[in-house]
């Protein structure tokens, strides 16, 4: 999924709007012996993302690093895997460049 970019009042509503919305469908469709993932770039800070991952029961992978990196090589984490399932090996490959955004790799076993 990806969620509104930049910086602002205006953007920071509809991240929030977007959210709610995936909330409401992720807990519409839950089956407790299914695993729920959220992969994207939600373009949120890392303490934000704790939060939201604490609403929706599900543990974020990547903590650490970054994802993106700009222009002028500022680099941020906004890209998040958010899962409820504890066999996962997760990385980020920094050595890679498809686009402004980092792959992230998920192995579920």
């Amino acid at each position: 999924t990806h969620l509104q970019s930049d910086d602002g009042v205006r953007e920071d509503d509809i991240r929030k709007s977007q959210i709610t919305q995936i909330l409401s469908l992720m807990n519409k469709y839950k089956i407790d012996s299914i695993p729920q993932i959220l992969i994207g770039d939600l373009n949120q800070p890392v303490n934000s993302i704790c939060l939201f991952s604490e609403c929706l029961n599900l543990n974020n992978c990547n903590l650490n690093g970054f994802s993106w990196k700009s222009n002028q090589n500022k680099t941020k984490l906004i890209d998040y895997v958010l899962l409820n399932y504890d066999n996962v090996l997760f990385g980020i490959d920094n050595n890679v460049e498809l686009s402004d955004h980092y792959p992230l790799n998920l192995i579920l076993k």
